[in-house]
């Protein structure tokens, strides 16, 4: 039986009740994981992964209207990281946590907002784990953490974090930043596995990738700066190391590093279109003003905004050892960006 379930105090009802239609599997032969931000882009995949590993996934969900995007298999809680009480029934029934819930924000959210469900969400989530025995903690940062960078700083690895001068180029930077410190302090038992900018089937890049393999965008960023790309599937394998075999830590999770204009290159050839016109960064930084105008006329997310732009302008260039170490093996580039020639949506 798992530490969670030796849990004896107040169970509290309410908006952490079993969702209707789910029956208790009372079932002790795999462990039963916990995951935050279960109907995200990455917590979707995660719990994929966990139900084809033979796992015992367990979804928190804010709202009954975001359950339809949880895979079928696993059960579901209702719960809000910044409500600490409705995570003590879920956590209760887990043997392990993976906190996946944040809010990946390019300026279009409060700052403020940003900064108390990226940190304090964190922190209540690790805090209610510890409280109900919980030992294996598995928090899903970001690589915005570690704060954009130059050529000068060349390969960073997982101790920049605490050993450079961090620049920042968003709230939303900050904010996972002094989460991270705060694990780091606070719960150095934790597992922390920090994605570098995951694509896929439905990311927040998605529409941006299909515009240009398409040909329908003809021109890219001639950046010179490094992008750390990592394909969510991979994010998910990695969370799978985590959980199974990590050693409390951080985690870099990045597959390719390339310079930004080659990610241009790489889609024309994956699309077999013809390579795209490379346009400079000042008029990257220009349209950046009318940025969500720009957005609706291509069908894009409306992320293009000053933030944006100086994040994926900045310089990321990132390594993964310590995963690789552990068996972490993600897909080539081309072989992950394939999907955009097959139509795939998650």
């Amino acid at each position: 039986m798992g530490p969670g379930r030796n849990y004896n105090g107040p169970v509290h009802r309410g908006s952490t009740a079993l969702a209707p239609g789910y029956r208790v599997r009372l079932t002790y032969s795999a462990v039963r994981v916990l995951v935050t931000g279960a109907t995200g882009f990455i917590g979707r995949a995660i719990v994929r992964k966990l139900l084809e590993r033979g796992h015992e996934p367990i979804a928190l969900v804010r709202t009954p209207s975001k359950r339809r995007f949880v895979p079928e298999g696993s059960a579901v809680f209702y719960g809000d990281v910044m409500a600490p009480e409705s995570l003590l029934r879920p956590i209760s029934l887990s043997d392990a946590v993976v906190h996946c819930a944040a809010i990946v924000d390019y300026g279009l959210y409060p700052a403020e907002l940003v900064q108390r469900v990226n940190i304090y969400g964190t922190l209540n989530t690790l805090r209610m784990a510890r409280e109900c025995g919980i030992r294996k903690l598995v928090y899903i940062g970001s690589i915005a953490a570690y704060g954009t960078a130059g050529p000068q700083d060349g390969i960073r690895d997982e101790k920049s974090l605490e050993t450079r001068p961090n620049r920042f180029s968003s709230p939303y930077e900050l904010s996972k930043y002094r989460a991270a410190m705060a694990v780091i302090r606070h719960y150095p038992e934790t597992v922390m596995v920090m994605p570098g900018m995951v694509y896929g089937p439905g990311s927040q890049i998605d529409a941006l990738l299909r515009l240009v393999a398409s040909g329908k965008l003809s021109f890219f960023i001639k950046g010179r700066n490094r992008v750390p790309l990592v394909h969510v599937e991979d994010v998910a394998d990695a969370t799978i190391i985590a959980l199974e075999k990590a050693p409390p830590g951080q985690y870099l999770c990045v597959s390719d590093v390339i310079p930004l204009w080659e990610l241009g290159l790489v889609l024309a050839r994956v699309a077999g279109i013809r390579p795209p016109l490379f346009i400079g960064q000042g008029i990257v930084r220009f349209l950046a003003g009318p940025g969500p105008a720009f957005a609706k006329v291509f069908g894009l997310n409306p992320i293009l905004n000053a933030y944006s732009v100086r994040m994926a302008l900045g310089d990321w260039g990132l390594r993964s050892d310590r995963l690789r170490e552990l068996g972490w093996r993600p897909r080539p580039l081309e072989e992950g960006l394939s999907y955009l020639l097959e139509g795939q949506r998650v």
